[in-house]
């Protein structure tokens, strides 16, 4: 069992006390203070954001929105370009299946 801790700190400044199981782990993508002036702009976070890794609860944190009910713009969950291209290619799939489907039933 691979064992790691939370990188949340980066983002909060304040070191995280959890230590756990990395598949427990998510990716968490943001542009820090010194760069967010640059990002915004370039209109761009190319180049000008870094990854960590948070406990889940610590990323729902770090995504939730404040007291007025705004989420900070400059943190996001990371995924892959990978991941993103199979869930577009499984959206096509199922709507050439709802497609197909609509045609048999016509006949």
């Amino acid at each position: 069992m691979t064992r790691r801790s939370c990188d949340c700190g980066e983002i909060t400044g304040e070191r995280c006390s959890w230590d756990g199981r990395i598949g427990r782990l998510v990716q968490v993508e943001y542009v820090p203070r010194y760069l967010q002036g640059t990002a915004r702009a370039a209109r761009s976070w190319t180049c000008l954001s870094s990854i960590i890794r948070c406990e889940r609860e610590c990323a729902d944190a770090l995504l939730a929105p404040d007291e007025d009910g705004e989420a900070d713009p400059w943190i996001r969950l990371a995924t892959s370009a990978p991941r993103r291209r199979r869930e577009r290619q499984a959206e096509r799939d199922l709507q050439v299946l709802a497609s197909l489907a609509s045609i048999q039933r016509a006949r």
